[in-house]
């Protein structure tokens, strides 16, 4: 199954690592406080590897959320 690792949370800067042992990752999306899917781009621009960075902006927001990493090989 795939791995997310190196998951790091600063101000609003999101970014991760997906690990995948036998597979491409093909999509990862992530959801806010269990809302709406939005898809995740990687920072090479392409989902064509088994390891994939990932690093993304949110929008300010007072207090904590809850983050949703659905991962897809």
């Amino acid at each position: 199954a795939p791995q997310v690792n190196d998951l790091l949370v600063n101000k609003n800067r999101v970014s991760f690592v997906v690990e995948d042992l036998t597979s491409i990752i093909s999509q990862v999306l992530c959801s806010f406080d269990g809302d709406l899917w939005f898809p995740v781009i990687p920072e090479d621009r392409i989902n064509d590897s088994r390891r994939e960075r990932f690093n993304f902006q949110i929008k300010p927001e007072n207090g904590q959320r809850l983050i949703f990493i659905k991962v897809m090989p």
